[in-house]
């Protein structure tokens, strides 16, 4: 069993940059909330001590990113791993986070995230309402997708059926105007999230 004290020992002095983000985004979920809060805050505060000023951060981060890319081969239109999707979200805030020591309350959301580091004047209101609006959308079409086809898929649907469905819900939900594509729409906002994700973190 691992203990708190060994869980921030190991944070502090073997942790790999890939886990110090999976750290940022520990919280309690039973037995003593207290503990649990005090537990978390500490491995993250040693996260962020760690690793704020760690001199290979951008370089492991993009070839992170790459390596995903790569050897998770999926269709343009997946929502998750394709370029512009929501890990190029999570990574620019893991990394805004890292980089700038920014603690943000344990179970906080992509947007609560996003939010805190626009008022800590770390994200353009520009660049936080594209990732934030964009992250919501990619979790839409995500949702949808497994509405229709009940099931988690690599991409927007190619069964005709499905991908009509698909697209009519995503009209029903305002995610899409009138004579807009689906298709269309999320590559516009897959753009506009690699953007401000090579501008905060790097290329990719």
């Amino acid at each position: 069993m691992v203990t708190s004290d060994g869980l921030v020992q190991y944070a502090a002095e073997g942790a790999q940059v890939w886990e110090a983000m999976t750290f940022l985004k520990a919280c309690p979920v039973a037995g003593d909330a207290a503990l649990g809060e005090q537990a978390v805050a500490r491995l993250v505060a040693t996260v962020l001590d760690r690793f704020g000023t760690y001199p290979g951060l951008d370089a492991q981060l993009q070839e992170m990113r790459r390596r995903l890319e790569r050897e998770v081969l999926v269709p343009p239109s997946n929502t998750k791993t394709a370029p512009g999707g929501s890990y190029d979200v999570d990574f620019a805030i893991s990394y805004l986070r890292i980089r700038n020591r920014v603690a943000i309350p344990a179970g906080s959301n992509s947007a609560q995230r996003i939010a805190a580091l626009r008022s800590a004047a770390l994200l353009s209101e520009e660049d936080a309402a594209t990732l934030s609006d964009g992250a919501a959308f990619l979790r839409s079409v995500d949702h949808a997708i497994r509405l229709v086809t009940g099931k988690s898929t690599e991409g927007l649907p190619e069964h005709v059926g499905h991908a009509a469905a698909v697209e009519h819900l995503a009209r029903h939900w305002g995610l899409i105007a009138c004579g807009e594509s689906l298709a269309a729409r999320l590559r516009e906002t897959q753009g506009q999230i690699r953007s401000v994700y090579r501008r905060l973190v790097g290329a990719a």
